[in-house]
């Protein structure tokens, strides 16, 4: 049994791996169970493929302006949406871009 998202340390400082579990997160009705895993530190068994992605990585600063995204959407008429105005997931640019389209009368 797996909780939806897992995570190991491997006992090395930052050596962080975080897998998190599609069948349960996706509603994936399958007989084989399917995991992502983000920076896995050692071999795993059955890969069906290995991508390089960056994450937006957030100082301070760029977390005390998401609060002031008010300021500058709409100005000129233009908007602005993406994964930055939160946590950096894709979950959050549609959030963003929701939240422009419902300012606009317009549900998504």
């Amino acid at each position: 049994i797996y909780a939806a998202w897992n995570y190991k340390t491997g006992g090395k400082e930052n050596a962080v791996t975080l897998s998190y579990w599609i069948n349960r997160l996706q509603n994936l009705d399958s007989k084989k169970e399917y995991f992502v895993s983000l920076n896995e530190t050692s071999e795993l068994e059955d890969v069906i493929e290995k991508i390089s992605y960056e994450h937006p990585q957030f100082d301070a600063n760029a977390i005390k302006m998401q609060s002031r995204r008010g300021e500058i959407n709409g100005e000129n008429h233009t908007y602005y949406a993406g994964a930055y105005w939160r946590y950096g997931f894709h979950e959050d640019g549609l959030w963003s871009a929701n939240t422009i389209a419902q300012s606009m009368g317009c549900a998504l």
